[in-house]
């Protein structure tokens, strides 16, 4: 495979880092971002590519920084070529539905489904014009979709299943996939 540049979300941690690290080594050049810069750091020194990578604090919550991020992948490799939508924020400590408040669940919908929404569209035109993207949204399972400790979270997941599985369909024949990915197995919207 041809070198790719690669931005991924929530790089600092965890599926993110695992990521990040993976497209490291697979000779890619990859922006990373996190809200946490030593975590950060911390993946780019263990990848042991520092000079295919780059990093940039983000908060996602503020779509306004959105395109600022995207602006700062393309200045340091050029258009993106890969959008890894995985950063995100976990369920509030309810147990029940009707417990949550609404600023909780506006705050879970803002970074885990507006701002990869926002990303995607963001990178997808340069990608359109380039004929190649890979556009990936990390979900969660349907159990967790369904678990009532979980409801704001899991409505979070379900409506980036929605827009990714129009998404795809919009973006046949362009080149450009565009996939869920479900930890534990993938979930394959895809076109191209």
């Amino acid at each position: 495979m041809a070198e790719r540049v690669a931005l991924v979300t929530g790089a600092g941690r965890g599926l993110g880092r695992i990521m990040a690290l993976a497209l490291l080594r697979a000779g890619h050049r990859v922006f990373l971002t996190s809200t946490d810069k030593a975590s950060l750091q911390d993946t780019q020194r263990t990848s042991h590519a520092a000079e295919r990578s780059a990093i940039a604090t983000a908060d996602l919550a503020d779509e306004r920084s959105l395109p600022g991020i995207i602006e700062a992948a393309e200045k340091e490799f050029g258009g993106v070529d890969i959008l890894v939508n995985n950063a995100g924020v976990p369920n509030p400590p309810v147990q029940r539905p009707l417990d949550l408040e609404l600023n909780q669940i506006r705050r879970l919908f803002e970074i885990n489904t507006f701002a990869p929404m926002r990303l995607t569209q963001l990178v997808a035109p340069g990608m359109i014009k380039r004929g190649w993207g890979r556009i990936v949204i990390i979900s969660t399972s349907l159990d967790t979709m369904l678990d009532p400790a979980r409801a704001a979270y899991g409505m979070t997941k379900a409506s980036s299943e929605a827009f990714v599985a129009a998404l795809a369909e919009s973006l046949r024949h362009t080149g450009v996939t565009a996939n869920v990915l479900v930890p534990g197995g993938a979930t394959c919207n895809s076109h191209g």
